[in-house]
């Protein structure tokens, strides 16, 4: 199983995420795309949800407090 390190967290696959509403600015896409990843529970499924940003979303979601690493 690969891990990833957002913001010093050590994560995988199976590691269990929960986002808050959308925060982005309607008309951005980074609007778009958090709208089709903020339901995913698990690193594997944002993987899924956002294969072109998802390490990048994923640390800036997390430092800004959108992302929450529950695990």
């Amino acid at each position: 199983m690969t891990t990833y390190m957002i913001n010093g967290v050590k994560v995988d696959e199976t590691t269990h995420i929960s986002f808050v509403a959308n925060p982005k600015r309607k008309g951005f896409q980074a609007f778009a795309r958090y709208e089709v990843y903020q339901y995913a529970t698990t690193i594997g499924e944002l993987m899924e949800f956002n294969k072109t940003d998802f390490m990048p979303d994923a640390r800036h979601d997390h430092k800004h407090g959108f992302m929450h690493i529950v695990d």
